[in-house]
């Protein structure tokens, strides 16, 4: 069943990325779509599934992006496996927790790319600091907000079985 959700979560992110580059030049700037369901994967707790997640989606961004092939690979796989550890010592129940949790994923992922990208180019440009804020912003904001979805989504279907099994009596 994990796979499967993280599957429609990729597939989902492919999608949304696909249509956002062809709407907005800098979509891809602004947000890392397969950042956001590598670190949902990584909300489950397990290193492994944190690490197998983050090197997935890295490669559907590599693929997607174009640049420098592997280096979301390697950075994604990182950041999955960090944020499944640090889920694994914290309680992170609270959208503010899970703001931050996806903001410092994006912020690691993005000072990994930097420091790959000036190891293998040394003349690299960094990118604005204004855009990497709205990256941070953005992915930390979708992160959250698809946290309190599911928990609303949850509180829905336990009243659906309640109301159910009330009326099965």
């Amino acid at each position: 069943m994990r796979a499967a959700k993280f599957l429609a979560g990729l597939l989902a992110a492919t999608i949304v990325h696909v249509l956002g580059v062809r709407m907005v030049q800098d979509f891809s700037s602004a947000i890392d779509v397969f950042l956001v369901v590598a670190l949902f994967n990584a909300r489950g707790g397990s290193p492994f599934a944190g690490l197998l997640g983050g090197l997935v989606t890295g490669w559907c961004a590599d693929v997607m992006t174009g640049g420098l092939y592997g280096a979301y690979g390697f950075c994604n796989t990182l950041v999955g496996y960090g944020a499944a550890v640090a889920v694994q010592r914290l309680v992170i129940e609270k959208a503010g927790g899970v703001f931050l949790l996806f903001s410092l994923g994006a912020a690691v992922q993005q000072l990994l790319l930097l420091s790959l990208s000036r190891l293998l180019r040394p003349g690299a440009p960094a990118p604005e600091l204004t855009g990497l804020m709205v990256m941070f912003t953005t992915v930390g904001l979708t992160g959250a907000l698809g946290f309190l979805l599911r928990a609303r989504l949850v509180r829905w279907r336990a009243a659906w079985r309640r109301n159910q099994s009330a009326t099965l009596r």
